[in-house]
């Protein structure tokens, strides 16, 4: 699956035949976004470079074809954002980093205790 601009939107394409999965996709990852926060979620540790997780950096493809641009958001980081838009978010790409995993977990324990 990739992250293909059309008509000013970022939509989720199967790479075998070009199926846009979007809508499927996004429900899904918006069920998953309720039933997090809805269970108290503090942090979210994703997958690099993904079309459905990405924190940042996957793959976005121009609608006109071309080259991909490195700053696609996955759809579920997406939906977590906008469900619980203080909610610390890291891929497991900077989580390997010691800086970004401390600051991560220092925002996610101000999250417990204020």
């Amino acid at each position: 699956m990739e992250l293909r601009c059309k008509d000013g939107s970022v939509v989720a394409v199967r790479c075998a035949d070009g199926l846009d999965c979007t809508t499927r996709l996004r429900d899904a990852c918006q069920r998953i976004a309720r039933v997090a926060s809805a269970q108290g979620i503090r942090g979210a540790v994703v997958k690099s470079g993904s079309p459905s997780c990405a924190a940042g950096g996957a793959p976005l493809f121009p609608e006109q074809g071309g080259s991909p641009r490195p700053d696609g958001v996955g759809l579920l980081v997406q939906e977590l954002r906008e469900t619980a838009p203080d909610l610390p978010v890291i891929d497991e790409a900077a989580f390997e980093d010691a800086g970004q995993r401390a600051a991560f977990f220092s925002l996610i324990f101000r999250r417990i205790v204020p």
